[in-house]
């Protein structure tokens, strides 16, 4: 699950499928041009979902998310699966450093937010 759809620069969207929209219980804050999503207590934020149709997709939304399985707690964003408010099991990148001095994204979808 993604906060927006757009993977043209990673070359992707031969790769990936969109399913619709959906969404998760957290909050999401404005990390200075890109969304930072944690879990739990919140609001609903929203994102698109998509069906990865090549495995090797995990390795290239990894790098680009800034997260190392062998290292999750140097890594910006962690992967985790989840089930989401429309009952699906998602694969998603959690923010993994203090948020704090972070604007919240109060409406919890990062495209509305942008557009403002």
């Amino acid at each position: 699950m993604t906060g927006q759809t757009g993977f043209a620069d990673l070359q992707l969207h031969d790769k990936l499928t969109s399913i619709g929209r959906d969404s998760v219980s957290g909050r999401l804050y404005d990390c200075g041009g890109y969304p930072g999503l944690i879990l739990g207590e919140g609001t609903p934020v929203h994102g698109e979902v998509f069906r990865v149709t090549d495995e090797a997709v995990w390795t290239a939304l990894d790098r680009f998310e800034d997260y190392n399985p062998h290292d999750p707690s140097g890594s910006l964003y962690i992967r985790r699966q989840v089930t989401t408010s429309g009952r699906r099991e998602v694969w998603l990148y959690e923010y993994n450093f203090d948020v704090a001095s972070l604007p919240d994204i109060g409406g919890g979808d990062w495209r509305t937010w942008r557009s403002r």
